[in-house]
């Protein structure tokens, strides 16, 4: 049996690849074959160009949970300097018909493929007649056009609720408990130092509320993000402060989803002045995230 695929980063999962997938998933029903979403690790402009490496929406091991919680059928193969450099033709006679057994192919609105980038949905119409091909349109929020860099943009500027409205979900930050400071246990508010993945995409500097996925648990969140300007010298960080809980959270891996944008950060007159604030932080994140 073979396939109808669609290939690509699909960087963030966002509305635009999900209606791609739908694309997929109703083609193979028609053609009664399998669906797959075929994604490439690294992250291909990691890999082609140095001058211009994207922070990651979702890192591998990030995409692959991802994957599977939406019981998306997803394969994930090796984004080599062998594989980049094939021209298109061979691409899609050694990649695409003879490793992935695709019989039919549906491709998102700007995809391109193959040496120099050359392939694209014209190519393979002209060039492989016996292909079905498919193009699926851009996916629009309100008019604007969904795209992994527009969500890379809206997060930078932390305009966290479009951002969400474009992925179809909450943003969400994966990272390994590790030590920190101990200031925030020290001010009332004792917070998780999260080590992230260096290629992820982390929010503008800020304070977010969300939920905290410990061990298959949920708990209500607050997580600040950047410089930690109050204590000079701190370097950034990402923090995570448990609103109604109290764990042992050293070598835990948290997952951060982040309904809410709160406030930027800032630097506070002193200690007291960022716990009062830090409080009514909470109060705003107890008032409004339901788990």
């Amino acid at each position: 049996m073979g396939y109808v695929l669609a290939t690509g980063n699909f960087d963030g999962w966002h509305l635009g690849h999900h209606s791609i997938y739908e694309e997929v998933n109703r083609i193979a029903k028609a053609k009664n074959l399998q669906p797959l979403m075929v994604s490439f690790a690294p992250h291909t402009s990691h890999l082609l160009n140095n001058n211009a490496r994207p922070l990651l929406l979702t890192t591998s091991q990030e995409k692959q949970d991802l994957f599977k919680e939406l019981k998306i059928p997803h394969q994930v193969l090796d984004f080599t300097k062998k594989m980049a450099g094939l021209d298109a033709d061979v691409f899609i006679r050694e990649v695409i018909i003879k490793k992935m057994r695709a019989k039919a192919w549906v491709f998102g609105a700007n995809h391109r493929f193959g040496r120099g980038g050359l392939g694209d949905f014209p190519f393979v119409k002209e060039k492989f007649p016996d292909m079905p091909v498919y193009q699926a349109p851009f996916t629009k929020y309100k008019g604007e056009m969904i795209s992994s860099s527009r969500i890379r943009a809206l997060l930078v500027n932390c305009d966290l609720d479009l951002a969400n409205k474009m992925l179809g979900r909450a943003y969400s930050i994966t990272g390994k408990v590790v030590k920190g400071f101990g200031r925030g246990a020290k001010i009332g508010f004792p917070t998780a130092n999260l080590e992230v993945n260096v290629h992820k995409m982390l929010p503008g500097n800020g304070v977010y509320g969300g939920i905290a996925i410990i061990d298959g648990k949920k708990y209500r969140a607050v997580t600040n993000i950047g410089e930690r300007p109050t204590f000079s010298g701190a370097g950034s960080a990402v923090e995570v402060h448990l609103i109604d809980d109290k764990l042992e959270l050293y070598d835990k891996i948290i997952e951060m989803k982040l309904n809410l944008f709160i406030r930027r950060e800032k630097k506070f007159a002193n200690v007291d002045e960022l716990r009062m604030q830090i409080a009514r932080d909470v109060q705003y994140v107890q008032t409004k995230t339901v788990i």
